[in-house]
């Protein structure tokens, strides 16, 4: 309708419109759409990237085959170890041993039962910086301990205050009389169940000729 009134008015003023242009006319509709758009969360879109890019990043990091993937995926999902980890031909030495750790544990936290004094792991990582290609079951084997302790000393960068070490040795001082206590009491039993009853001075030489043994070897 509108664009028929255009042209009639236009045929009555006498103007008409040059033959190698065209007017076009568009018509718009007051009626608004009922289609609305919405921004999207940002928030989560970036958080969905994020997770993506860092997924693509380790899988490609680790480079190892579809099948050992998957596996890989399943013993990082849960607590239970896989059987079949140890046949992974492409897993890495550092994921190797951590997963023999977990298998070791069982899941309880790390604690060994022999633990080193201060001193002895000031030493250890100052031979480890002077003597670098030592590895850790030298250590191991020198000091009596497992590979993995060893790596766990050389790995830690943590330095007591002097506030801190006065501690920790007020605790080895405890720590050597409880140990020496003990020490004794087992070797008085053991002699008592070889020969019998012991006397005072009997007794009395035992403990002095352990605790020479535990001063020489502290």
């Amino acid at each position: 309708m509108i664009l028929s009134k255009l042209l009639f008015r236009h045929k009555n003023s006498g103007f008409s419109p040059p033959s190698s242009k065209f007017i076009v006319l568009r018509l718009y509709s007051a009626k608004k759409s009922g289609n609305k758009w919405t921004l999207p969360n940002l928030t989560k879109l970036n958080e969905t990237k994020e997770n993506t890019v860092t997924k693509q990043k380790r899988t490609t990091k680790s480079g190892l085959d579809e099948s050992d993937r998957e596996l890989l995926v399943s013993l990082n999902s849960g607590p239970r170890m896989h059987a079949g980890w140890r046949k992974m031909k492409t897993l890495p030495e550092w994921k190797r041993q951590k997963f023999a750790l977990v298998e070791k544990l069982q899941g309880s936290k790390w604690n060994p039962r022999k633990k080193l004094s201060r001193d002895t792991i000031e030493g250890i990582r100052l031979l480890k910086g002077k003597l670098p290609q030592l590895k850790a079951d030298y250590f191991a084997e020198q000091f009596q301990v497992s590979p993995e302790a060893v790596r766990r000393i050389l790995k830690s960068r943590w330095e007591p205050t002097v506030k801190e070490r006065e501690g920790i040795e007020e605790r080895w001082k405890r720590r050597g009389v409880k140990h020496l206590q003990l020490k004794i009491k087992e070797q008085l039993l053991k002699k008592v169940k070889e020969k019998g009853e012991k006397s005072e001075d009997d007794r009395k030489t035992i403990e002095g000729e352990l605790e020479d043994d535990v001063i020489v070897n502290k």
